[in-house]
């Protein structure tokens, strides 16, 4: 972490006003300051780090030296000690921190055996080796078919002036979405989730009869196609769909009104292009988020 700025003699602080030198030494009010400072850099690098973590749509790889690691007392929550977090100074701290109660998501690489070069450091010796090449590059004309193609989206569009309670409604809406879209479905913890209206609306949904055969099924959230056919490029995104051994459910999460007709052309588009690339037998479903109500759509 960059904390420079903390060492400077005079430093100006909105808590603690202007701090000056003391006969060269540090001032009581330079180190609440500097711990200060400290603590709210370090929070911050976590929301950083945090919200890097959450971007990942599949899995995040973090590479670092191996090496022996302390295991650091937890609290009552659970959670490294206070005092020992204020210790860190990089990231990588937070991640050794936990390596001993992680141990199954750790593993380590013989760098040996990965066939390694150091080529990159010989740039000036590859570029000499680029400017003495004699080979010619041969160009050959590609005919690109030029007709006219038309973009396809499946998402239903409005024009619709929207008042603050609707707003309110569909900010709701997006929040529970995007817990359907992050929680692991076949190991539900719903302690895990701190808001209880939303981690009701999610126990409703996984505990339907729909749901009943999850953890045997493969799951794919927010699944994103496109195809062309007939000069139209067509696109969509699957809110879930789940592969089980015989049948695919596709599950398009909406906010209340789940009998609007082009809600059922969405999931219709969804199906021709699952059909074009899989023989299972299809089924759609429509998801209340506010009435906790599965509609199949024939």
């Amino acid at each position: 972490f960059n904390i420079s700025d903390s060492n400077d003699l005079f430093v100006i602080s909105n808590k603690y006003g202007l701090i000056v030198p003391n006969n060269n030494e540090i001032s009581v009010l330079k180190k609440l300051y500097k711990n200060d400072y400290m603590k709210e850099e370090i929070s911050e690098k976590i929301r950083l780090f945090y919200v890097a973590l959450t971007r990942a749509r599949e899995k995040i790889i973090i590479v670092l030296p191996n090496k022996e690691t302390i295991t650091y007392e937890k609290n009552s929550d659970g959670v490294i000690d206070e005092v020992r977090r204020l210790g860190f100074n990089k990231l990588s701290d937070f991640v050794y921190s936990i390596k001993n109660y992680l141990n199954e998501y750790f593993s380590e690489i013989d760098l040996s055996k990965l066939n390694l070069t150091k080529d990159y450091l010989y740039i000036k010796k590859i570029n000499n080796k680029l400017k003495d090449n004699k080979d010619s590059i041969v160009v050959e004309e590609i005919n690109i078919d030029n007709s006219v193609s038309d973009d396809v989206h499946f998402s239903k569009e409005s024009n619709k002036l929207i008042d603050r309670k609707t707003i309110s409604n569909m900010k709701y809406g997006t929040d529970v979405h995007e817990m359907f879209e992050l929680i692991d479905l076949k190991n539900y913890k719903e302690e895990l989730i701190e808001d209880k209206n939303i981690r009701n609306k999610i126990s409703k949904f996984i505990n339907n009869d729909i749901m009943k055969n999850i953890k045997n099924g493969n799951i794919y959230h927010e699944y994103e196609f496109m195809y062309s056919k007939e000069n139209n490029n067509y696109h969509g995104i699957i809110d879930l769909m789940v592969e089980y051994k015989d049948y695919i459910d596709i599950i398009d999460f909406k906010l209340k009104n789940i009998d609007d007709e082009n809600y059922i052309n969405q999931l219709n588009g969804y199906k021709n292009y699952i059909s074009s690339i899989s023989n299972k037998k299809i089924n759609l479903y429509l998801y209340s988020i506010i009435d906790d109500k599965f509609e199949c759509i024939e």
